[in-house]
């Protein structure tokens, strides 16, 4: 199958701000970012014991911070002052530090709702993002994603973001019996836009997601022969841990016709 050409030109997002580049999640990779010329900034929201959303990509603070244990087990109050690791004084970030940051400059949000240590959703977690978003005014310039497909479900039926994507991790994309079995399931759900790792993304799949109606994008793609090999395959969008890499060759592509 020969691909078509794509709905539209394939976007960027700079992974946990551009994790390749900057320490990740952090204050200091949002702000440098913006000016790379990506379209979005990805990031990872878990929620405190009071309901706070709070810019961390585990579901322990242990890794990235100089606190320990679960972010949904400690209140906003107690973990606000946490250093990031490999910083002297910047702190744990919270969404509205992000969005702050975002709404006066051209770059939008993507935004991925993770689960607890534990493996649970978060209660109340779809609206406490949606009414952050909304009152930053950046809800029509995010979109959500998440690998729990109900999430986004469920956050559709409380707001309408920018849009949607449901991700899947390669072993469960294998389980459901590849891309376009995959695809087919989150049609189902009336999701439009699927994630896949890079190494699963192909030309073929993305023909027959645009012959469907559908749009498929890629995470994971972090060096250059990755990038290539997405937006050869013309991806919709895209998550890379480096933006710089990312937009140079975008910008040769294109201008090689």
């Amino acid at each position: 199958m020969t691909a078509p050409a794509p709905l539209v030109s394939t976007t960027i997002a700079a992974h946990r701000g551009g994790a390749g580049l900057w320490l990740e999640n952090s204050l200091t990779a949002f702000g440098k970012v913006i000016g790379l010329g990506v379209e979005f900034v990805e990031t990872d929201v878990h929620l405190s014991l009071d309901g706070e959303p709070v810019i961390v990509h585990d579901p322990l603070l242990d890794r990235t911070t100089t606190g320990s244990g679960p972010v949904g087990a400690r209140g906003w109050e107690d973990i606000k002052g946490l250093i990031l690791k490999g910083t002297e004084a910047e702190t744990l970030p919270h969404l509205r530090d992000v969005t702050d940051i975002l709404e006066p400059s051209r770059v939008d949000l993507r935004l991925e709702i993770k689960v607890g240590h534990d493996q649970r959703r978060y209660a109340g977690i779809e609206d406490r993002v949606a009414d952050l978003l909304a009152s930053a005014g950046m809800l029509e310039r995010t979109v959500i994603t998440s690998f729990q497909w109900d999430i986004l479900t469920d956050f559709r039926a409380r707001a309408e973001p920018k849009g949607f994507i449901g991700l899947i991790k390669r072993d469960t994309c294998r389980q459901m019996g590849g891309v376009e079995e995959t695809m087919r399931r989150l049609a189902d759900r009336g999701l439009t836009e699927l994630a896949v790792h890079e190494s699963q993304l192909s030309e073929d799949a993305v023909a027959a997601a645009i012959f469907q109606g559908l749009r498929l994008g890629a995470y994971g793609a972090h060096d250059a022969r990755q990038i290539d090999r997405v937006l050869t395959a013309r991806a919709s969008t895209f998550t890379t841990d480096r933006p710089d890499i990312a937009v140079a060759m975008r910008r040769d592509l294109a201008a090689q016709g």
